[in-house]
């Protein structure tokens, strides 16, 4: 025996609409309020999480909290030194690349004083090695700065 949700039912038509999360929860769901919303749309509408939960924070603490900040590459770079590196610590498709490589030009680095290598799946060893094989850069005068990129392991990893 099949088991089908009867269409007529207030929970199935709440799980079929376009954006449940602004809806009135059916039946005594209706009676949850703020992260216990979150919690059930979790277990029913995993799709639409992302969404509830930014109205959740907009609502809850203000939209200055979703909004992603404007990042000044030359504000970073201007409070780094050489003993303090610039990290970045980025999101899934996050990649300052080419803004590094923008700046690294506007700083008078470009044409080859930028120097980019891809760590990961052994190239660590590279990576520790490589400054030293490079000194040749630096024995001209000219500074020159690196810049390595570390990939997660559960994320395929793309040099650029």
């Amino acid at each position: 025996m099949h088991c089908r949700p009867d269409p007529s039912d207030d929970v199935v038509q709440w799980f079929d609409l376009d954006a449940p999360e602004s809806a009135t929860f059916p039946t005594s769901y209706g009676k949850l309020r703020g992260f216990q919303r979150l919690m059930l749309l979790r277990c029913f509408r995993v799709d639409r999480i992302y969404r509830a939960v930014t109205e959740f924070v907009t609502r809850v603490m203000g939209e200055k909290y979703i909004m992603p900040p404007v990042i000044s590459f030359e504000s970073i770079f201007e409070q780094s030194t050489p003993l303090c590196p610039i990290v970045f610590i980025l999101s899934p498709g996050a990649d300052p690349a080419s803004d590094l490589m923008k700046l690294a030009e506007r700083m008078g680095f470009g044409a080859g004083k930028l120097k980019c290598l891809s760590l990961g799946q052994g190239q660590e060893k590279v990576g520790i090695d490589w400054p030293v094989s490079q000194r040749s850069i630096a024995t001209d005068g000219v500074p020159w700065s690196v810049c390595l990129s570390v990939c997660n392991d559960r994320e395929p990893c793309e040099d650029g």
